[in-house]
């Protein structure tokens, strides 16, 4: 199997986190669709107080510092060393810098002895996913643990359209949103999972926002969200149109 060139990926990120000022990152202010993912993840780790877990692709550690204000005992794993600079001043902000272990590296840099009990992925698992990653995703998870991972499906046009318009914002050529085969893969790989498919309208509102420059943080944006989320609540349980989802849920048990 061909190897990722991680240096490359390296690269681009230490690129995008370092047009990143560190005092502008909020831990709860969040754009609706990012929280709303933080928050999915949050119910899916419930009660993270008891969990050792591996954030992998932690990126700007809002997830990880969440975790940990739970009383997670977090390790935040990234690629880029700007990203874990971040990382370790919000942790300190937020006073929780003993509880978030922040490790600059890749996910086979990990030992295999440092098992978790939950190993988390926010849109980071479709810039690596492959047979070895999955290999390596099993060993270091406790039997019984569980992967939660939130990716983008690439089946959406709108996605499609935007990963194009703004593909300078942190992506490279190595990431690719997963399909129905990876998805199947996981499920193999696993002795239970659970799939949840979202965003569609949801999807529509956020491009028009990023497309014309419209605060995603603001009440009205967050209103409109709401209810479209409940619509594509609906409209992805139909089979086929849930493949049009812009995101994944998969919760998987080992």
């Amino acid at each position: 199997m061909k190897s990722i060139d991680y240096s490359l990926e390296r690269k681009s990120e230490n690129e995008y986190y370092s047009t990143i000022k560190p005092e502008s990152v909020e831990l709860y202010d969040l754009p609706y669709l990012y929280n709303d993912m933080i928050e999915k993840v949050m119910e899916n780790i419930f009660p993270a107080e008891k969990y050792k877990i591996l954030d992998v692709g932690a990126g700007l550690g809002i997830l990880s510092v969440r975790m940990a204000l739970s009383g997670a005992r977090v390790t935040a794993l990234d690629i880029s060393d700007k990203a874990c600079d971040i990382i370790k001043l919000l942790t300190r902000k937020y006073s929780v810098d003993g509880n978030v272990n922040v490790v600059n590296g890749t996910l086979f840099e990990i030992k295999d002895d440092e098992q978790d009990d939950r190993i988390v992925f926010l849109n980071s698992l479709h810039h690596m996913l492959n047979s070895e990653v999955l290999t390596k995703i099993k060993v270091l998870l406790k039997r019984g643990g569980k992967v939660v991972l939130i990716e983008p499906l690439k089946y959406n046009p709108l996605a499609f359209l935007y990963r194009r318009l703004f593909s300078g914002q942190g992506r490279t050529e190595i990431e690719k949103p997963i399909g129905l085969d990876d998805i199947k893969t996981v499920n193999l790989s696993f002795r239970k999972t659970s799939i949840e498919y979202m965003y569609l309208l949801s999807s529509v509102l956020l491009s028009v926002e990023r497309a014309f420059n419209i605060n995603e943080r603001g009440p009205v944006s967050k209103g409109v969200f709401r209810v479209l989320n409940f619509l594509d609540r609906l409209l992805l349980k139909l089979p086929i149109i849930k493949y049009m989802a812009w995101k994944v849920l998969i919760v998987a048990e080992l």
